[in-house]
């Protein structure tokens, strides 16, 4: 559909096509204009363009920077049930931007995003049961959460996870699956992990650095995200 079509469509009221014409402008680096299709959408109760909306007012960008109105959006959206717009309304709460600092409302919200598949929310919450913040210090509960947000591809989680099994919090010690974990991560640039990984293949053999290879292998048929896995010595993941 050319820009003029959907211009035509969204003039018309046609709240999809105000939300795709706001991200043709934000493509562009017009983010004013942007904003303005956004809010247009969003007025119409486009979840997403509730979202990007808020998340535009929280950072200042097309429009003056107001937490208070970025959780307006974000606070419609979320109870919308859009999972992004429930883990930013969350961290919200958790910081006391434009809202009170309520810490039982953020759990509240990263929870509800998390159950709906939000990696980063579940990594959240994997975070928050590791350090026993607003909830009870529990390396299970951590873990779990952490495996979710892992599995669906994301380096700080699969980083963090690595870090569990190092130690062996919350699940049996396995330096192996710390190291598959952290190879994960690297291969999507999280360096920490990639410093971690490195240096506990450096306590293992050098068949166990295969076998953390094997299993790398075997969970990106399950990550669609992962990039593919090269062998070398630390048995690093490369985008090529």
């Amino acid at each position: 559909m050319t820009e003029k079509e959907l211009r035509s469509l969204a003039e018309q009221g046609d709240t999809e096509a105000q939300y795709k014409l706001g991200e043709m402008h934000a493509n562009n680096h017009d983010f004013r204009e942007a904003a303005k299709w956004f809010h247009k959408s969003a007025k119409g109760k486009n979840l997403k363009a509730q979202n990007i909306l808020g998340l535009m007012h929280a950072v200042g960008k097309g429009v003056k920077q107001n937490y208070e109105e970025a959780a307006k959006w974000l606070l419609k959206s979320a109870k919308g049930g859009n999972p992004e717009a429930q883990t930013s309304l969350g961290a919200l709460y958790a910081n006391g931007q434009g809202v009170k600092q309520n810490y039982e409302e953020a759990t509240k919200w990263f929870l509800k995003s998390a159950k709906d598949g939000n990696p980063k929310a579940q990594n959240i919450l994997g975070l928050m049961h590791a350090v026993g913040q607003s909830v009870k210090q529990d390396y299970k509960e951590a873990a779990k959460w952490f495996l979710k947000s892992a599995e669906g591809g994301n380096p700080e989680a699969q980083n963090n996870l690595g870090m569990l099994y190092a130690n062996g919090q919350g699940v049996p010690q396995d330096y192996i699956e710390a190291h598959m974990w952290w190879n994960l991560a690297a291969a999507q640039g999280n360096n920490e992990a990639r410093e971690r990984r490195d240096i506990i293949a450096r306590t293992i053999t050098p068949s166990q650095i295969v076998e953390a290879q094997c299993r790398a292998r075997k969970k990106t048929e399950d990550i669609h995200n992962a990039p593919e896995l090269i062998d070398n010595a630390s048995g690093e993941y490369t985008n090529g």
